[in-house]
């Protein structure tokens, strides 16, 4: 995978428009309007260029619109949660330790009874990218003991 089409998945990804395992999600929708292609793969320089800024136009709309976060983002920092607990159980109730972590890395202001009620989709999605790098630390840690 070439770094351009990277770049365009990693953009796809902060604007929530891949699904797993589909090529017929909104990203490869998008490709196949903008470029009448099927795969991203087959982007030329140009194709490639015309499809980022598009994204980048989308991201900066996103970002800028202080959208609150979206449930689905919302259940999966849940289920980061979730497993982060079975991995690396703490007396810490699991609202409380969230809301340390919003509190930690988001450095907003949360309550353990809705921790995640004033976060943007953009901080949740840096919320979740952290949280999977906990649980993978926590991974690596239960293996080494």
């Amino acid at each position: 995978m070439s770094s351009d089409t990277k770049k365009l998945y990693a953009m796809a990804a902060r604007l929530g428009l891949l699904e797993r395992d589909s090529e017929e999600d909104a990203f490869h929708q998008l490709v196949y309007g903008l470029t009448k292609k099927e795969h991203v793969s087959e982007l030329n320089a140009k194709e490639c260029k015309k499809v980022s800024d598009e994204l980048e136009k989308r991201l900066k709309l996103h970002e800028s619109s202080g959208e609150m976060a979206t449930v689905k983002q919302k259940r999966y920092i849940e289920i980061l949660m979730e497993k982060l607990v079975l991995i690396d159980p703490s007396e810490t109730e699991l609202n409380e330790r969230l809301a340390g972590v919003v509190r930690k890395e988001i450095k907003i202001s949360s309550s353990p009874s809705e921790p995640l009620r004033w976060m943007k989709k953009s901080q949740a999605s840096r919320l979740i990218e952290q949280l999977k790098r906990y649980v993978k630390s926590a991974e690596k840690k239960a293996e080494n003991q």
